[in-house]
């Protein structure tokens, strides 16, 4: 037994376990280790008393150890009974290094859980720890997390599209494809709670819980193009100033532009004398120019000679192109500016600017705008937290489009409190 405490150090067991026999199978890729330990002190679980003695044994127990050598290593061992000798209760026998609720190590257990964080499915993790799907969705349910006890000061709320729906009996499939809403901390981009929808029945049911105290708290409201947030931010919190996230303005815009260049592209009959068919190409190899960026407000800029002139040659040929071109610039130039008393002013003369326009795509665009024009002010204002909620939208949305990711509501709530639920640098905080 010279031996023991290297082996013990490479697979990871405390110096105290014993090694008596170990059961190599490599045609299942698994190594069953019988062990035995001294008894560790125990607190009754009924009384508190540590005056517990071994009552008898127990039933031999097999539990899950982390993987050695690409096998999957299993603990067998004969765990005490004990009685305390104040209350004369029985309980079984409670292991520093098992947990005490799953069969596994707590070895196993935090490697799980910290594989968890990470942008990857269950079955990816179940192959890499060589356990079953069923084993790391056990270590997922235990770490579900509660809806937070203090709200912030700067509350986020964000909608996103994710595949977590429910599961419909009756056609056999999942009802995917649902948007979900977020709440985070504004401040130090932590996400707070995932709610299984955005309308204002479920909002409502959820902050109603808190006091009007614990409400009270909470300043600044900065939320996404939704209605029904906005309700809320009026019901829940009179006295906090609402901001509207301005990058959601973009994709109203965008849209309008998408209008624009599929009314150009759809009617090839009307065209002037001075569109031709190779004009209508470079407006569809272009395309991905038109747009703002959701993620940063900002339009893209064309690298080399070709796409340049192919870029310039669309805004001459079609004026309606041209035009909302512009205004995407302006509004791009006002979104990502340092606020100032003439980002007002500069936003107001892009309304007028568009509400003239001859094309009924740019007035629907500005009419949105200027419903918006007061929110969307708060927004610019406090924009640093706005981009800290951007910032965790786009970590929660390259989450959502791993392949294999989770179907159902709870298991996508309980990955992104585990993924984006505590500060790292992508959302804005301290690692």
């Amino acid at each position: 037994m010279s031996n023991q405490p290297d082996l013990n150090s490479v697979l990871f067991l405390p110096p105290s376990v014993m090694i008596l026999l170990s059961d190599d199978c490599p045609a299942q890729s698994r190594l069953t280790l019988d062990v035995e330990f001294l008894p560790e002190e125990q607190v009754c679980p009924k009384c508190g008393s540590r005056r517990c003695s071994i009552n008898e044994t127990g039933k031999p127990r097999t539990i899950r150890h982390l993987p050695s050598g690409g096998r999957s290593v299993f603990i067998h061992y004969t765990p005490q009974r004990f009685m305390c000798v104040d209350c004369h209760a029985s309980f079984k026998e409670s292991v520093s290094w098992i947990h005490p609720s799953l069969q596994m190590t707590d070895a196993l257990f935090t490697e799980i859980s910290l594989r968890l964080t990470e942008n990857v499915s269950i079955r990816a993790i179940a192959d890499q720890e060589h356990v079953t799907p069923c084993v790391v969705k056990d270590v997922l349910d235990l770490s579900a997390a509660g809806r937070p006890a203090e709200l912030p000061v700067v509350l986020c709320m964000f909608e996103f599209k994710a595949k977590a729906g429910t599961w419909d009996s009756d056609l056999h499939h999942w009802n995917t494809y649902t948007y979900l809403c977020g709440i985070a901390d504004g401040t130090t981009g932590v996400l707070l709670d995932i709610l299984p929808r955005t309308d204002m029945a479920c909002l409502s049911d959820y902050f109603s819980i808190y006091t009007v105290k614990e409400l009270s708290r909470i300043r600044l409201v900065i939320c996404g193009m939704n209605v029904s947030f906005i309700s809320l931010a009026r019901k829940f919190f009179p006295s906090a100033v609402t901001g509207l996230e301005p990058c959601c303005m973009s994709s109203r815009l965008n849209a309008a532009m998408d209008r624009i260049r599929m009314r150009a592209l759809s009617a090839p009959a009307r065209q002037e004398p001075s569109q031709s068919v190779e004009d209508q190409l470079f407006l569809r190899e272009t395309a991905r120019f038109l747009r703002i960026k959701p993620s940063s407000g900002e339009t893209p800029v064309p690298q080399n000679a070709n796409a340049q002139k192919r870029l310039s040659r669309v805004l001459e040929v079609f004026p309606d192109i041209r035009e909302m071109y512009t205004l995407l610039v302006e509004f791009s130039t006002i979104i990502t500016s340092d606020w100032a008393d003439t980002v007002r002013q500069d936003l107001n003369r892009w309304l007028d600017r568009a509400s003239s326009s001859s094309a009924s795509e740019i007035r629907d665009a500005a009419s949105t705008v200027r419903h918006w024009h007061g929110y969307l002010l708060n927004g610019l204002e406090f924009k640093d937290h706005c981009i800290c909620c951007m910032e965790l939208l786009g970590a929660i949305r390259t989450f959502v489009q791993i392949p294999g990711g989770p179907r159902s509501f709870e298991d996508m709530r309980n990955r992104l409190l585990l993924i984006c639920g505590t500060v790292h640098p992508a959302c804005g905080g301290e690692a």
